[in-house]
């Protein structure tokens, strides 16, 4: 059904000849997005493009893969649980650098979700930065919405930046789901942090340098970023709960439950790790088909921590043997009309999965064991935190991921080492400490100070 949702719109990106090849690249902290040179592949950073005294006027709309890793950091079973997002999705996108802007972009917006899609209008709504009156006019005046469906929001949750650099305000296009997917308050509206009104476009109004300080100065070049999740897309267009239950993510879930013999929604916990697995297997098979492969730094080591969370879940789930490259084969068949290189570099990708899950099944069996020794000294203590100077032995010594430690610990109710932060993985994974150090000094990700000798 998405596959032919994509045939469908396709034709209305193409007309003017602006359809082109968008590629998303990731060194594991910061993104740049390429706009490819058909002759030469030569991409030009997102960065450069927008500035003013290099490209006069570029649109780009596209279909893109992006990997959601920030997310993964923060701890990814809210997101299971949830079933709103997940580390991998598809995002839709049209980008204007120096071309059209808010008079055009709005209302085409507009169209394109109430024409195309044929959404209907009484179940959208419009939000706006606070101070930007003139989104709120073309809004009212030019598209006709009424003024109590625009909701005005502040930098939070309706200004794009990221320190100093292009950034501005945004206006999104929200969808009413219903009461069944409200939290039932009398005051539930736009902005609730329940799942009845979901967001499904979102326009990124590029118009000021920022310094980085709450200082702005007005772009020459005005731009736009557009960003539309393909998967949250279907879950309005499919009338779906979440996105596991869109047709491409059930059919990896179905064959997750198949393998682990188990029914979906009989089991909160289970339904955990079956989602987690469902989104993890589709992250690690675009990363393995991109070139990327399992390492102890940067985007490789993200890479490695993804497939064996999800070899870890499936093995509570009870699934017996590599089970990996398996589920894998179903990504490929459910993705591989769009996406065709997943199929030429299968063989790749079911090699790398099978040698990763080989490598962590002889990881985790040992280091189950030396923590479990260590969870029983802490009882016979009375103790109910991991000391930090022992997680880092499981990981230093052991090879035992230190998020796997944190997660398993979380699990049965104890207590993670009060000297350990997200962040830690990072930082080891960098080579920021070594056997001796007594502390973590602060990095780019943040002050983080840990007595690893507790």
């Amino acid at each position: 059904m998405l596959r032919k949702f994509l045939d469908r719109i396709k034709p209305h990106f193409e007309e003017g000849g602006r359809l082109q090849a968008f590629h998303s690249l990731f060194d594991g902290f910061e993104t740049f997005l390429y706009v490819p040179n058909k002759t030469s592949k030569v991409g030009v950073s997102i960065h450069d493009a927008i500035d003013s005294k290099r490209i006069m006027s570029i649109v780009v709309i596209a279909l893109l893969p992006a990997l959601l890793f920030g997310m993964y950091n923060l701890g990814y079973q809210n997101y299971a649980a949830a079933g709103v997002t997940g580390t991998f999705f598809e995002m839709l996108g049209n980008f204007s650098f120096g071309d059209y802007f808010k008079g055009e972009i709005i209302p085409w917006a507009w169209e394109f979700v109430t024409e195309v899609l044929k959404l209907p209008k009484d179940k959208l709504y419009v939000t706006i930065y606070l101070e930007d009156d003139e989104a709120f006019d073309i809004w009212n005046k030019e598209i006709g919405i009424a003024p109590e469906r625009i909701f005005r929001f502040g930098k939070a949750d309706n200004f794009w930046e990221h320190g100093a650099g292009p950034c501005g305000p945004c206006s999104e296009i929200y969808y009413d789901r219903g009461i069944k997917y409200g939290c039932g308050k009398p005051d539930c509206k736009v902005g609730c942090d329940c799942d009845r009104f979901m967001e499904v476009w979102n326009n990124v109004f590029t118009q000021f340098e920022g310094d980085g300080k709450g200082g702005y100065e007005e772009l020459a070049q005005k731009n736009i970023d557009t960003g539309m999740g393909l998967e949250r897309l279907a879950v309005v267009m499919q009338d779906v709960d979440s996105v596991f239950d869109i047709d491409t993510m059930k059919a990896i879930r179905d064959r997750i439950c198949e393998l682990a013999n188990v029914k979906y929604q009989t089991d909160e916990i289970k339904d955990i790790s079956i989602r987690l697995i469902t989104d993890h297997i589709r992250s690690v098979t675009f990363m393995v088909s991109d070139g990327i492969m399992p390492s102890n730094e940067g985007r490789g080591y993200v890479l490695r921590r993804i497939i064996r969370r999800a070899a870890r879940h499936g093995r509570l789930l009870g699934i017996k043997g590599k089970f990996l490259a398996k589920l894998s084969n179903t990504v490929i068949e459910m993705s591989k009309d769009g996406y065709p290189e997943l199929e030429e570099n299968k063989d790749m990708i079911f090699n790398v999965l099978t040698e990763e899950e080989n490598k962590f099944d002889k990881t985790i069996d040992q280091g189950l064991n030396i923590l479990a020794d260590m969870e029983a000294e802490m009882a016979k203590n009375g103790e109910k935190t991991l000391s930090g100077k022992n997680a880092f032995t499981l990981y230093d010594t052991y090879g035992f991921p230190l998020d796997l430690t944190k997660e398993i610990l979380e699990e049965k109710g104890i207590g993670r080492p009060s000297t350990y932060a997200p962040t830690v993985e990072t930082v080891l994974a960098r080579n920021y400490v070594v056997r001796e150090a007594k502390q973590f000094y602060p990095t780019e990700l943040g002050i983080l100070v840990v007595d690893l000798l507790k």
